[in-house]
């Protein structure tokens, strides 16, 4: 039987949302106070979310956008706007692309927003994999052994606790389970609102009298998320 050769990772909405995990929270947090550092990795998932496709350059930056769409997307006014994507600018997170036309009634709005810093990251981890790959053409790994007898246990208080499930509103506001959400629904412009998949989420879990705090949570939310229909 022949293994399955290894893929080298693509600039996807999977691989953006480890690049939040691992390297953009940890920087904001250390910056920034937790509930700005939130806020604005909230923008950077709206971003994501805003990006042209997944082909070459166009993974790292976004359609044309406008400070005003943002503002009416967060319910906020456009200098918010402009002091959140400042900071993140200023971190070399993103950068704003203004518009080449200097006569243009609209030369004060950016065109479009390059995700800079994902871009970095992903070069960095695209080059690990193909050196791996290479190591492992190069010294081919032994064949695992299984013991049947040994098993491993992870201690309950090794492994972080989540917090409990928002009870209403949107869960865009909740980190954990927005991260969730966004890792796991359909992808693109067929990406459900999360609003209405959290609401339905509540409903399933009131009808099987699951509370909002049970351990199996997080598992049934990404069940859920996954089995959810994408938006037409």
């Amino acid at each position: 039987m022949t293994r399955r050769q290894p893929k080298l990772p693509t600039p996807s909405t999977a691989q953006f949302h480890d690049y939040i995990t691992r390297y953009a929270k940890p920087l904001l947090y250390r910056q920034h106070s937790r509930p700005l550092a939130n806020q604005l990795m909230l923008v950077l998932y709206y971003l994501e979310h805003q990006r042209y496709d997944f082909s070459k350059d166009r993974a790292y930056q976004t359609r044309p956008i406008c400070i005003h769409e943002l503002a009416e997307h967060f319910e906020v006014t456009d200098r918010s706007v402009q002091r959140w994507l400042a900071m993140l600018e200023a971190l070399v997170i993103i950068r704003r692309e203004y518009r080449k036309d200097p006569d243009s009634r609209f030369r004060n709005k950016f065109s479009r927003i390059a995700l800079g810093g994902f871009k970095a990251w992903f070069a960095r981890t695209l080059e690990a994999a193909k050196q791996a790959m290479s190591d492992t053409a190069r010294h081919p790994p032994k064949k695992a052994i299984f013991n049947s007898s040994f098993s491993t246990e992870i201690d309950a208080e090794d492994k972080e606790t989540p917090p409990p499930f928002p009870a209403s509103g949107a869960i865009r506001y909740s980190p954990y389970w927005y991260e969730i959400a966004v890792k796991y629904l359909p992808g693109g412009s067929k990406r459900p609102c999360t609003t209405l998949v959290a609401d339905r989420f509540r409903a399933n879990l009131r009808q099987y009298s699951v509370p909002l705090n049970h351990k199996s949570l997080p598992a049934r939310w990404i069940k859920f998320c996954q089995n959810a229909k994408p938006a037409f």
